[in-house]
């Protein structure tokens, strides 16, 4: 029997519906596949999954769909979302199992996608632009002609960036006045996230938004992310004043052997003094003392601070690279950071 819904037609043999929590286990499988296509590994865990899914604000029946092939098997999914308050730019995080390709899924998933996000027409101002998101990683041949075919361009990408140590990397050069602590002497998350919020606000995509129900949020990932280790949050202060930060974890997403610099940001008033480059140099220094060899980050490609170069000034280099592909669903005034 043909198999219907509101927005997708598939072929007869495949369902499509909504995620539950308890489905995490099949989607956990599927995910370690897309991770060892991709890159050859998996360190996620179902753990993030599912904080992902219970996060303040997630509606798991409406910014969820999973496919399901003739057998019963999970093939695909899609995970939507967007800032709650101002869904002009949401985003959708999607895969197809290689074995179920180019049988009409993934543009059954993207045209879910497109219905999903015009139902934020009624929630954004009448003059704003919609725009629908993905990101698709450089090596993805599949999925860069996909998204191309159903009519999605890209102008704007994200690289992830390394660098390998075989000495002790140099120390900081800290500006006069200004220290570094880590994180539990300093001990206020809610401080830690408005000086985060603030650093970004010249990132690309910023949107102004509610300062508490953002801060739910970041507070709900940061109490279920096993990785956090609190001794390598590295804060720059001026007096009792944080001003730059440096959020790093001892173990990256891709390599356990590896440190993550999750966070990077300073105080606008604050930059150009090179507290930045100090709170790299410690931060790499800290993470040679623990052992480990090398470190990553990910970077916005056409950062409007200049971060792609100031992490090339410090010895790293471009390991791979993202595509952000947009879909316009509606033209309008931009009410985000687009530099």
């Amino acid at each position: 029997m043909l198999m219907k819904h509101p927005h997708i037609e598939l072929d007869y043999a495949f369902s499509i519906r909504p995620a539950t929590l308890e489905d995490i286990d099949i989607f956990y499988q599927l995910v370690k596949v897309r991770y060892s296509e991709q890159f050859g590994l998996n360190t996620i865990t179902k753990e993030e999954l599912l904080a992902q899914w219970q996060a303040p604000g997630f509606e798991i029946e409406r910014d969820t769909r999973l496919i399901f092939a003739p057998n019963g098997t999970l093939i695909g999914f899609s995970v939507f979302s967007e800032n709650k308050e101002m869904p002009v730019r949401p985003q959708i995080w999607s895969y197809v199992h290689p074995d179920w390709r180019r049988l009409g899924v993934g543009t059954a998933i993207i045209e879910w996608a497109e219905a999903r996000a015009k139902e934020n027409l009624s929630k954004i101002p009448a003059d704003a632009r919609l725009i629908l998101s993905i990101t698709v990683y450089d090596n993805d041949v599949s999925a860069k002609e996909l998204v191309e075919i159903n009519g999605f361009t890209t102008q704007n990408g994200r690289v992830n960036m390394i660098i390998e140590f075989d000495a002790m990397p140099p120390a900081p050069k800290l500006p006069e006045g200004i220290r570094i602590i880590t994180y539990p002497e300093f001990n206020n998350l809610r401080e830690v996230y408005r000086v985060l919020s603030d650093a970004f606000r010249d990132h690309r995509g910023f949107v102004e938004t509610d300062f508490e129900t953002d801060f739910q949020i970041y507070q709900h990932f940061i109490n279920s992310d096993p990785h956090i280790d609190y001794d390598t949050w590295f804060l720059a202060m001026d007096g009792d004043k944080l001003v730059g930060l440096s959020i790093c974890i001892p173990n990256s997403w891709d390599d356990p052997h590896k440190g993550w610099v999750d966070d990077l940001g300073v105080l606008r008033e604050y930059r150009g003094r090179g507290i930045a480059k100090a709170l790299l140099h410690h931060s790499f220094g800290e993470f040679y003392k623990r052992g480990f060899k090398k470190m990553g980050l990910n970077a916005d490609a056409s950062n409007l601070t200049g971060a792609v170069q100031l992490y090339h000034n410090v010895g790293m280099r471009i390991f791979r690279r993202w595509h952000t592909y947009e879909k316009e669903l509606r033209p309008g005034k931009e009410y985000t950071n687009q530099g």
